[in-house]
C-alpha cells in the first residue's frame, strides 16, 4: 500500500511541475511477474506462462500476438492470420479440403478424394477441359474445349465426326444408318443379334433355313419381328405359305401375333395349330419337351375368345374357333404359363374352311349341309327307319321322314325306356316299351339263387342289407348285343344320391368276370358298357350274371339296377361296336351273325386283306376289282432329266406332263426311281369354293404305314414358287400338308426323296378332299 501512495504523490508533484509534459506508463521488469498489479501493469498473474490470459511481460493476451491463449484460441500465427491455409483472424484452426466444409479459399468441399465427381480432390469445381471426366454429366474430357478432336468442347464423344475415338467401334463421318456404322459409332454387321439399318430380322448368325437369311431379312414363310402386339400382327397372308407359318419364341416371354380377316358376307371354320419345327418337336414329357407352346384366339378389339396348351399332339396346341363371321381376328402364340420350354421354334398352321350352306359339306359348325347328314340317321336320332333330312340353314335335322318309334322292334327309340323285341305285359318292358320294375327276391347272395330278369332290358330295384348283402340277377341276351350295366339310387334312373355301388358282370358259368366298375355312373353309382369295358362288347346269345354290393361296406335302403342293351344284332340298325346289321342273324349274305362284317370287295368296308374298297367292282377307278390301289403315276411327270442333289430347288421340276388331274379323293401308286427322280401331280378343285385337301405320302404298305420312306412333299404354283411343304409330319418319315385351295383352282404336288440323293422303289401318294 505504501508503494502506490508513494507512486501516486510523485505523480502529482511531477504533474504540478509540467502541464506539457507526460510521465510513460511503462512496466518496471522488477515488479512484473509479483503476482500484483502494479503502476502501469494491465495484468500480472505471478507466473511466466504465455498461454494464459496474461503474458510473461504482464500484457493481457490478445488474438495475433503470436501466443495461443488456451481455451480461447485454437491456433496464433500473429501478422499471418487470416491468409488462406493460415490461421484464421479470431485465432480458430484453418479449413481442410476434403473436411466437407467449404472454407475461405476453397471453390467446394464435398468431403471426398474422388476425381470423377462435381468436386475435385484440390476443393475446386469441375469443368468440361479439366482432364478430368465427370460421370453423369461428362462423355469424356480430353483437356481442352476443342471440337472434332474425338472429345467436343462439350465433353461428348463426335460420333460422326470421322475422327475413331474409343469407346467408338467406327465413325465414318456421318450418322446414317445402314451403312456399316450405326449412328452410335457401333459396327453395323448382320448375324450380331441387332437389328439395324437395312436389316428386317438379326438372328446372331448368318445361316439360311432359320427363318432369317445370311443378309438378314426374312425368309419366306417365317414371321417378322416385332411383332409382339396387336397393333405389330404379321398379317398371316402375307408372311406365310399357303396355311404354315414358321417362328420363334424366345426366353423372354415373347408372343408372336398374327392377323387373320374373314371378307365380308362370309362364315370360316378356323382351325390354328402349332406344330414340329421347322427344327424341334413337340416332345411329350419331361426336360425333353422342345415346344410347349399355347394358343390364344382375339377379335379384332382385343376380346379373348379362346386359348388352348395342349390340345395338340404331345406338348403343342390346337385351337379350333367354328363359325367365325366376318371381321378381323388375331392368333396369338406363347409359351405355355407353366411349360418346361420357354425357347423354340416352331410352325403354325391355320386352316380356314370356308362355310357355306347349300354346297353339300358339312363342316364343323354345321350340323348338315344338304345331303351331307355327317353320317346322321333317322335310328341314330331315336326313329324308327326312314328318310333324314337337313335344315335349309344347316342349322339341324329334318326328322318328318323318319318313321315314328315303334314299341317291340328290339330297338329303343325316341321316348322309349327299353324294347325287349315283344309288347307283352310283365316281363319287365311293358306293352308301351316302359320299364316294369321288377323288384328283388331274397335270398339271392350267390349265382345259383340269382334272381331271374329273364330277356335284357329289364329294371330291378333291391337293397343292401346288412352291409355284407350281395344281390345277384341273371338275364338273358337274345342276340349279339353291347351290353349296359347302370345302377342308380331308389328313384333313378337317371339320378344317384347317397348311393354307392360296385357291380360284377359274369359269363354264362356264374364265376368268369367280364367286367366291374365301382363309380363311372353318376357320382358313385356304377356303369359297365362296351364304350369303358371290352367284356361289354358284343357278347354272343345267352345268359349272363350281375352282382350288386356295396362299394366298401355299408347298407342301401334301395337302389336300382338297369340292364340295358346299347347295340342288338339283327334289329336292321347298325349300332355300337357292329359293323354291318342287315336285319337278320345269318351269315354269308356280308354281315354275319354277330353284324361283323364279310370280308367281301365291293361292300364299301376296308376289310383287312383290301388297300380299299370304294362300293364297287369295277377297275380304273383308283380302287380295282379286288380291292387293290389301282392309281399309278405316268412318268416322266417331272422335266424328264433326273439330277440328284436339288433339294427344295427342284431341279427336275416341271409343269409340262404331271400325273393327273385329280379332282377328287385319290391314293397313287408311284416310286422315285433311278436316285433324283422327282415326281409331280397335279390336283385340281372343281367345285365353286375354297377345299382344304389333305396331301400325304405312305409306304409300300398303304395308309398309315411308312415302311423307311423319306419324302419331302411340296405344294407349288404354276410358276413353280412353293406354296406350302413338309419333311417328316406324316407318318414317320412320310410327310403330310394341309393345303387350301381356291374354287377353280389347281396346285402341283412335287414330290422328292429327302436329299434328293436316294431311290423310292414305291410309296402311295394319297389325296383327301373334305
Amino acid at each position: 500500500m505504501k508503494k502506490l501512495v508513494l507512486g501516486y504523490f510523485w505523480a502529482l508533484v511531477l504533474g504540478a511541475c509540467s502541464t506539457t509534459d507526460t510521465v510513460e506508463n511503462t512496466i518496471d521488469p522488477a515488479l512484473c511477474g509479483n503476482g500484483v498489479i502494479d503502476f502501469g501493469e494491465p495484468c500480472d498473474d505471478g507466473n511466466a506462462e504465455n498461454n494464459d490470459a496474461c503474458l510473461t511481460g504482464c500484457v493481457a493476451a490478445t488474438c495475433g500476438d503470436g501466443f495461443i491463449h488456451l481455451g480461447v484460441e485454437q491456433c496464433d500465427q500473429g501478422a499471418e492470420n487470416g491468409l488462406p491455409n493460415h490461421c484464421t483472424a479470431s485465432c480458430q484452426n484453418p479449413g481442410r479440403c476434403g473436411d466437407g466444409n467449404v472454407d475461405p479459399g476453397e471453390g467446394c468441399d464435398d468431403g471426398n478424394a474422388s476425381a470423377t465427381d462435381a468436386c475435385l480432390p484440390n476443393c475446386v469445381s469441375a469443368t468440361c477441359g479439366d482432364g478430368r471426366i465427370q460421370e453423369g454429366v461428362e462423355q469424356c474430357d480430353d483437356g481442352d474445349k476443342i471440337n472434332g478432336d474425338g472429345c467436343d468442347a462439350n465433353c461428348t464423344f463426335s460420333c460422326g465426326n470421322g475422327v475413331l475415338t474409343p469407346p467408338e467401334q467406327c465413325d465414318d463421318g456421318n450418322k446414317v444408318p445402314g451403312d456399316g456404322c450405326s449412328p452410335l459409332c457401333t459396327l453395323e454387321r448382320c448375324g450380331d443379334g441387332e437389328i439395324t439399318g437395312r436389316e428386317k430380322c438379326d438372328d446372331g448368325n448368318t445361316t439360311a433355313g432359320d427363318c432369317c437369311s445370311p443378309t438378314c431379312q426374312p425368309e419366306p414363310g417365317c414371321e417378322i419381328e416385332p411383332n409382339d402386339t396387336l397393333a405389330l400382327a404379321n398379317d398371316a397372308a402375307t408372311v406365310g405359305q399357303g396355311d404354315l407359318i414358321k417362328g420363334f419364341v424366345a426366353t423372354d416371354g415373347d408372343k408372336d401375333y398374327f392377323k387373320l380377316v374373314v371378307p365380308s358376307a362370309t362364315t370360316v371354320d378356323l382351325v390354328a395349330e402349332t406344330r414340329n419345327g421347322p427344327f424341334s418337336s413337340c416332345a411329350a414329357t419331361g426336360s425333353a419337351k422342345k415346344i410347349d407352346s399355347e394358343l390364344t384366339l382375339y377379335d379384332g378389339a382385343g376380346t379373348k375368345l379362346g386359348s388352348d396348351d395342349e390340345g395338340g399332339d404331345g406338348s403343342c396346341s390346337k385351337l379350333e374357333s367354328l363359325g367365325l363371321k366376318a371381321g378381323t381376328y388375331y392368333v396369338m402364340v406363347s409359351g405355355a404359363s407353366f411349360g418346361l420350354a420357354k425357347t423354340f421354334d416352331y410352325t403354325l398352321s391355320v386352316a380356314k374352311s370356308v362355310v357355306v350352306c347349300g354346297d353339300n359339306v358339312a363342316r364343323s359348325s354345321e350340323q348338315c349341309d344338304g345331303t351331307d347328314l355327317k353320317q346322321g340317321t333317322c335310328e341314330g336320332k331315336g326313329y324308327g327307319p326312314g328318310t333324314l333330312k337337313c335344315n335349309a340353314d344347316c342349322s339341324g335335322f329334318d326328322t318328318s321322314g323318319c318313321r315314328q318309334p315303334v314299341c317291340g322292334n328290339s330297338i329303343k327309340e325316341l321316348r322309349e325306356d327299353c324294347d325287349d323285341g315283344n309288347t307283352a305285359d310283365g316281363d319287365g318292358c311293358s306293352s308301351k316299351c316302359k320299364y316294369e320294375i321288377l323288384m328283388e327276391s331274397e335270398s339271392n347272395n350267390t349265382y345259383t339263387t340269382a334272381n331271374n330278369l329273364g330277356h335284357a332290358p329289364s329294371l330291378v330295384q333291391g337293397s343292401i342289407n346288412p352291409s355284407d348283402d350281395e344281390d345277384w340277377y341273371r338275364f338273358v341276351l337274345r342276340s349279339t348285343s353291347d351290353l349296359r350295366v347302370t345302377t342308380y339310387d331308389g328313384n333313378g334312373p337317371p339320378s344317384c344320391v347317397s348311393t354307392d355301388t360296385r357291380i360284377y358282370l359274369y359269363d354264362s358259368d356264374g364265376t368268369s368276370l367280364r367286367a366291374e366298375d365301382d363309380d363311372d355312373g353318376e357320382s358313385w353309382c356304377s356303369l359297365i358298357n362296351a364304350t369303358n369295358d371290352f367284356g361289354a362288347k358284343s357278347l354272343a346269345p345267352g345268359r349272363y350274371y350281375i352282382k350288386v354290393k356295396h362299394s366298401y361296406g355299408g347298407n342301401i335302403s334301395a337302389y336300382r339296377l338297369e340292364i340295358g342293351i346299347d347295340a342288338a344284332c339283327g334289329n336292321g340298325t347298325k349300332e355300337g361296336s357292329e359293323t354291318c346289321d342287315d336285319g337278320n342273324t345269318t351269315g354269308g349274305d356280308g354281315c354275319n351273325s354277330a353284324c361283323r362284317q364279310e370280308e367281301i370287295c365291293g361292300n364299301g368296308v376296308v376289310d383287312t386283306d383290301e388297300q380299299c374298297d370304294d362300293g364297287n367292282t369295277t377297275s380304273g377307278d383308283g380302287c380295282s376289282s379286288e380291292c387293290r390301289y389301282d392309281l399309278s403315276e405316268t412318268e416322266p411327270n417331272d422335266d424328264g432329266q433326273a439330277a440328284t442333289g436339288g433339294g427344295e430347288t427342284g431341279n427336275d421340276f416341271g409343269t409340262t406332263s404331271p400325273s393327273g388331274p385329280y379332282t377328287g379323293d385319290s391314293v397313287i401308286q408311284a416310286s422315285l426311281s433311278p436316285a433324283g427322280d422327282e415326281d409331280v401331280f397335279l390336283v385340281r378343285n372343281d367345285s365353286d369354293h375354297p377345299v382344304a385337301v389333305t396331301l400325304e405320302t405312305f409306304g409300300p404298305g398303304g395308309p398309315k404305314t411308312c415302311d423307311g420312306v423319306d419324302t419331302i412333299l411340296m405344294v407349288r404354283n404354276q410358276a413353280g414358287e412353293i406354296l406350302n411343304s413338309d419333311n417328316d409330319a406324316g407318318t414317320e418319315k412320310c410327310s403330310q400338308v394341309v393345303h387350301m385351295i381356291p374354287d377353280q383352282g389347281q396346285v402341283y404336288v412335287h414330290v422328292i426323296a429327302a436329299g434328293d440323293d436316294a431311290a423310292v422303289a414305291k410309296y402311295f401318294l394319297s389325296v383327301q378332299f373334305p
